[in-house]
């Protein structure tokens, strides 16, 4: 039965306070080291089927609120390894109206491409034919890219035309910047169901990190846009990018709640200073991430709103931090089948690693050794985290983070970042408790005590 002991913040004048978490059952509370024995022996006891002390106050408490139950299974790798997709993901072109200052893909300066209607038809057809096979009720197919989907905009359409002729209903979704023309718009409101908008905050913050290629502000063709979208009332959420300076994150979280109906925020930082590339923090820039983010945090749980970052979530355990390398077809403008969404230019530093297929109108064609040989590194790194009380929220990280091309590929043990994701996990964790008056039962309701 996993059970950790996470320390709080000690000071000198008073007893050391710990976070005792069951990370499999999502229970936590704060205890003492006393307590924290105490736990940890009936956990044991009740491990072998003894029961030495009986039914007193402190284990009664245990009992009830579930805290010696035995852990439920862990969740599976996704579809176990078995690569059969029922979820397409179309990385459209690299054509971008915008010149975000951090963007990872250089989107909109590199020679164009597009993927060829072609090929998108032929992945629609296989996650199709996977879905009626395992006899599930939809499919799903995802317009994302390296530039802005919407730019690839007869495509997009001609797709989910494409998609809707199947006898399964299909689930469309689209990640992108929001500059849409009023024609776009209203199709999309009409023929997308999930929508992820990227917008970093306030005008300034906005216009500032995310001006169109003539250097003009795109703020008011968002705001247009999400008027739109809240008039017709369709659910979107927002997906932020936060740098420096850190004390616009709060700012602009309060901005965007206060003046949208987005149904809620995820936020990532980048600690890039130039496009193309991915930089990790240092100790400085992570505790400053931390410190905004947990007041940004508060803010949205003001306005009721959900507000997150993909390295601590406390809601339910996972085995991956995403499942984009195991059970999703992931297709490029090269016709290549990939790992990652980021993966969308051979100069890549993990573009080898990425790589292990290519799609055409002829078919598909997986090399399975190499896919493979890519889960293994991904489940291995994981088990490097295995001490970890984040073990299950972080699920090793972001794996475009975390390993770094040497002779090989290796895992990058990154301290700032690993801090960034601990010190979080922990302080929701925390939140969690208070909100569960002194007892946080994350993943189901709550007993009474």
């Amino acid at each position: 039965m996993e059970f950790f002991q996470i320390p709080l913040q000690d000071h000198q004048d008073s007893e050391p306070k710990f976070i005792l978490f069951r990370p499999l059952l999502g229970i936590a509370f704060i205890g003492n080291q006393q307590m924290a024995e105490f736990a940890r022996e009936c956990l044991a006891e009740n491990h072998l089927g003894g029961n030495k002390h009986g039914k007193d106050e402190i284990s009664t408490f245990l009992e009830t609120i579930g805290f010696l139950e035995l852990d439920p299974p862990p969740p599976n790798t996704p579809n176990n390894g078995l690569f059969s997709p029922t979820h397409a993901v179309l990385l459209l072109t690299n054509r971008c109206q915008m010149r975000c200052i951090y963007c990872y893909a250089s989107g909109g300066e590199l020679p164009f491409e597009e993927l060829s209607l072609a090929t998108a038809k032929k992945a629609i057809d296989i996650v199709y034919d996977n879905a009626l096979a395992q006899d599930q009720p939809t499919f799903s197919l995802s317009f994302h890219g390296g530039g802005e989907p919407i730019m690839a905009w007869d495509l997009i359409k001609a797709c989910t035309a494409y998609a809707r002729e199947k006898d399964l209903p299909v689930r469309t979704s689209l990640t992108s910047n929001g500059v849409w023309t009023d024609e776009q718009c209203k199709w999309i409101i009409k023929n997308i169901h999930g929508i992820s908008l990227s917008m970093d905050g306030h005008p300034a913050v906005q216009n500032h990190n995310r001006p169109l290629a003539n250097g003009a502000p795109s703020s008011p063709i968002l705001e247009k846009t999400i008027h739109q979208l809240d008039l017709n009332q369709k659910d979107y959420g927002i997906r932020m990018t936060a740098i420096p300076p850190w004390s616009d994150l709060p700012k602009s979280v309060d901005y965007l709640l206060k003046n949208t109906h987005c149904k809620g925020i995820q936020v990532e930082p980048a600690f890039n200073t130039k496009r193309g590339e991915h930089k990790l923090p240092n100790k400085k820039e992570a505790q400053q991430f931390i410190d905004a983010f947990m007041q940004a945090y508060t803010i949205a749980s003001q306005y009721g709103r959900n507000f997150r970052y993909s390295a601590a979530r406390v809601t339910n355990p996972v085995r991956t931090f995403c499942t984009a390398p195991y059970n999703t077809l992931i297709v490029n403008p090269q016709d290549e089948v990939v790992a990652c969404y980021e993966m969308t230019h051979p100069d890549h530093e993990l573009a080898h690693l990425m790589r292990y297929g290519t799609i055409d109108s002829t078919g598909l064609k997986i090399d399975i050794e190499k896919r493979q040989a890519l889960i293994d590194l991904l489940d291995h790194n994981h088990e490097k985290c295995r001490g970890c009380f984040c073990y299950w929220s972080c699920a090793g990280d972001c794996f475009a983070r975390t390993i770094k091309k040497t002779v090989t590929y290796t895992y990058i043990k990154d301290y700032a970042r690993c801090e960034i994701n601990q010190i979080l996990t922990k302080e929701l964790l925390l939140r969690k408790i208070a909100e569960g008056d002194g007892v946080a039962h994350l993943y189901r309701q709550a007993k009474k005590v």
